[in-house]
């Protein structure tokens, strides 16, 4: 019973969270619903195990925790890879970005040395 109290209350501080952040700006009004749906359903099934047991057993998973175990695992993986193609795009812009600059700064160089001559 604590684990389940500790998870309602972690779950409610994390919606909370969200929802400043939604306020301030700091992350879109999509991305912080997706995780407010994630974090209510987790409050549902900790209040309401039967719940997970009844889709293990539609996906053929003996156990409900088994079943919510291998769909984290999923999520994670999906949010790693979606981490790695932001840094990848990030990347890519901040070496657009860097050429961009030393060609200007070259460019520089050259305007300033023809008006010393």
């Amino acid at each position: 019973m604590i684990i389940q109290t500790l998870f309602i209350i972690f779950s409610l501080f994390v919606i909370l969270k969200i929802i400043f952040k939604i306020k301030n700006e700091k992350i879109s009004i999509f991305a912080g619903s997706i995780w407010i749906v994630l974090f209510i359903s987790i409050i549902l099934l900790v209040l309401f195990p039967e719940i997970m047991v009844f889709l293990s057993h539609i996906a053929g998973v003996q156990r409900g925790v088994d079943l919510f175990i291998y769909a984290s695992i999923i999520l994670l993986f999906y949010l790693i890879f979606k981490i790695f193609i932001l840094i990848e795009t990030i990347q890519q812009d901040i070496t657009k970005v860097v050429r961009e600059m030393a060609l200007l700064k070259h460019e520089d160089e050259k305007r300033s040395e023809k008006s010393n001559r």
